[in-house]
């Protein structure tokens, strides 16, 4: 079913929900995870930064990227699930639609934060950007507000799309998006 799973991480906890989601999607396909934590480009035209200041901050960002990132291959790796980390320097959406291509990963799994915008309300920029564009299935969770713990329910939604278009929408991120 997966052979390729990619969960972009921007280091919120709202981006930490999709792991799970990954993880079950994974261990039920033989998948690996691909963690993918985009850290900001140089400043580069910046003239009050320099160089040495600005490769040094650089340098630093994606250090903390690849420990955080190492935290989660290494839960995953005990559950049995295969991963790898990827840390490119640019443009968040920009770096999930370029990983997403340049791996030919078969589904991305991310989490989205809502902005104020009708649109952003449901989606967040960045996966708004992710989910119109790609023409791959993209499972998207995001919290609700309510809790719905005691429900049985993890207070998360999950919107799957599949070419670009909207394929499911469902409550429960027990469920998998498969297109």
């Amino acid at each position: 079913m997966f052979k390729k799973i990619l969960l972009p991480l921007d280091g919120s906890a709202m981006s930490e929900r999709a792991i799970d989601a990954a993880e079950e999607m994974a261990k039920g396909s033989g998948a690996e995870v691909l963690l993918l934590k985009v850290v900001p480009s140089p400043l580069g035209k910046a003239p009050e930064a320099g160089q040495a200041e600005e490769s040094k901050a650089f340098t630093e960002s994606v250090n903390r990227s690849k420990a955080y990132l190492e935290k989660f291959a290494a839960r995953l790796g005990k559950n049995s699930v295969r991963s790898r980390i990827l840390i490119p320097s640019g443009e968040p959406y920009a770096e999930i639609l370029a990983a997403a291509h340049k791996e030919d990963v078969d589904c991305i799994v991310m989490s989205t934060h809502g902005g104020t915008a009708l649109s952003r309300v449901l989606l967040g920029s960045t996966a708004e950007k992710v989910v119109y564009t790609t023409k791959r299935p993209v499972r998207l969770l995001s919290t609700t507000g309510a809790d719905t713990s005691a429900a049985g329910h993890t207070g998360c939604w999950d919107w799957c799309s599949g070419s670009s278009t909207w394929a499911c929408f469902f409550w429960s991120v027990s469920r998998t998006c498969v297109s």
